[in-house]
């Protein structure tokens, strides 16, 4: 969770359209992205047309700002409370997205009944896994 936020955060100080782009988004679009996700639609494209129409269509199509804009609308629904539910769900007559993810709500029982050792699994990186993964593998050889 945390690290969504950090990422794009860390994204956006590296690119002032970016850092307002995410400004945006947080301020202005936060009700819309939440009201997409909770009506199954995928959220960015609540938001495409008064992005384009606030910051241009040559700044926002750049593949990177769309990259961006995901992972921004990733990190803000992450914050309410929602997690992805399917990627690659086409997105039809949108300005800046042709696929895009929809999200559901975290179940608060999920987060209630989740084990100690699962929560922390969930905060590892890819890097953190596989040294786990390997001690774990150690670890589990001593049974034998």
């Amino acid at each position: 969770m945390q690290k969504l936020q950090q990422r794009a955060e860390r994204m956006a100080r590296s690119d002032a359209n970016r850092a307002e782009v995410y400004e945006f988004l947080r301020e202005r679009g936060r009700s819309q992205l939440i009201a997409a996700a909770e009506e199954g639609r995928v959220p960015a494209s609540s938001v495409s047309s008064a992005l384009v129409d606030m910051f241009g269509k040559s700044v926002m199509t750049a593949p990177m700002m769309r990259q961006f804009c995901g992972l921004a609308c990733a990190a803000i629904l992450s914050e309410e409370g929602f997690e992805v539910d399917q990627t690659g769900v086409r997105v039809a007559k949108d300005p800046l997205f042709s696929f895009g993810a929809t999200y559901r709500s975290r179940s608060a029982t999920a987060t209630e009944t989740s084990s100690l050792i699962t929560r922390i699994i969930d905060t590892l990186s890819e890097v953190e896994l596989r040294e786990a993964e390997a001690l774990i593998r150690a670890r589990l050889q001593t049974f034998q």
